[in-house]
């Protein structure tokens, strides 16, 4: 039968970058500027995606999936993610 290839949509992103936000140690973001903050905040939102969603489906698919993040609050997120970890 082939291949059937599988599209996963993950909704509510905007609101999951709220969480990450609320979530860091105000201590980390003393000096900061706004970008920087801003920075911070797509790495481990990044990173905990990497880790929750993108790892356990390449795990099933056996190999790197192709993948992007798109948000209307963040339009900065219009790349895919990096595969390197």
């Amino acid at each position: 039968m082939g291949e059937v290839p599988v599209v996963v949509v993950l909704t509510k992103y905007d609101m999951f970058l709220s969480r990450v936000d609320r979530m860091l140690d105000d201590s980390a973001l003393v000096g900061l500027s706004v970008d920087d903050v801003k920075k911070l905040i797509k790495e481990k939102a990044g990173a905990e995606l990497q880790e929750t969603c993108i790892k356990p489906l390449e795990r099933l698919a056996g190999s790197a999936i192709p993948c992007a993040a798109i948000s209307s609050m963040y339009p900065s997120l219009l790349q895919p993610f990096d595969h390197a970890s």
